[in-house]
């Protein structure tokens, strides 16, 4: 079979070592932004507070926003930090701050302040964690 100019081998390519939510080349953002809506991080990180100077309200508004960008909030904007820096979660300030480990600012989402009673929204779940690291490390695409 030809593919774009390429021989392929009957069933190559067609699905293999896809797992949910992936396809073109490793997990999609649709599944990282389901993360953050729902007023976990989106609570905060809106048109309306604006906090950290990020908008995370809509998916296509967070990708623009997170993916290359150097952030630019009060506390990691002097550093600089890139957001997500395509490839490489170690490096990226947002998975820093989701685990607690940055050198800068404080640890995502926080857990006191606006939210539900108790103050905050939940740490991401380690299944969470997988879903963001592995979208980072596969390079940031938004499919």
């Amino acid at each position: 079979m030809v593919l774009g100019g390429c021989a392929v081998a009957e069933g190559e390519g067609e699905g293999e070592g896809e797992g949910e939510g992936e396809g073109e080349s490793g997990p999609a953002f649709d599944d990282t932004f389901a993360i953050f809506s729902g007023g976990r991080c989106d609570g905060c990180h809106n048109a309306d507070s604006f906090q950290g100077n990020l908008d995370l309200s809509t998916r296509d508004e967070a990708y623009a926003e997170l993916v290359g960008v150097v952030a630019s909030g009060p506390f990691c904007g002097q550093a600089p930090h890139t957001r997500v820096v395509a490839g490489d979660a170690d490096a990226s300030l947002l998975y820093q701050k989701v685990t607690f480990v940055m050198d800068c600012g404080l640890g995502m989402p926080e857990h006191e302040g606006p939210g539900p009673p108790g103050g905050g929204a939940e740490p991401l779940t380690d299944d969470e964690l997988t879903i963001l690291r592995d979208w980072i490390n596969g390079g940031a695409a938004d499919h």
